[in-house]
């Protein structure tokens, strides 16, 4: 839809301003796919998050699809493996000839 620009404490982390987006089928057609880019942020720390959009002429809504996902556990390697050293193995070892 409209040109976006997203900022996180004034870094831009997603430019379609300045570069601007291929079309895309979000909004009904209307929409256009910035590529997805990525921000480790800490918790418990405040960000200024700021998105700028330029209205254009032509839709009549303007509209951004901004997504986060949670935190990833750095643990979770770790985590599998112990709680699969703690299993015991059953059935019988085959060797291949």
């Amino acid at each position: 839809m409209s040109p976006t620009r997203v900022r996180i404490d004034g870094d831009v982390v997603s430019d379609g301003i300045t570069e601007p987006a291929e079309p895309s089928a979000a909004f009904f057609g209307f929409g256009r796919e910035l590529p997805p880019t990525t921000r480790h942020l800490e918790a418990g720390t405040t960000y200024d998050l700021a998105i700028e959009m330029i209205g254009e002429q032509g839709p009549m809504f303007n509209g951004l699809d901004l997504r986060v996902r949670p935190p990833a556990d750095d643990d979770a390697l770790q985590q599998a493996v112990e709680a699969a050293g703690g299993c015991r193995r059953r059935g019988r070892r085959r060797r291949h000839q």
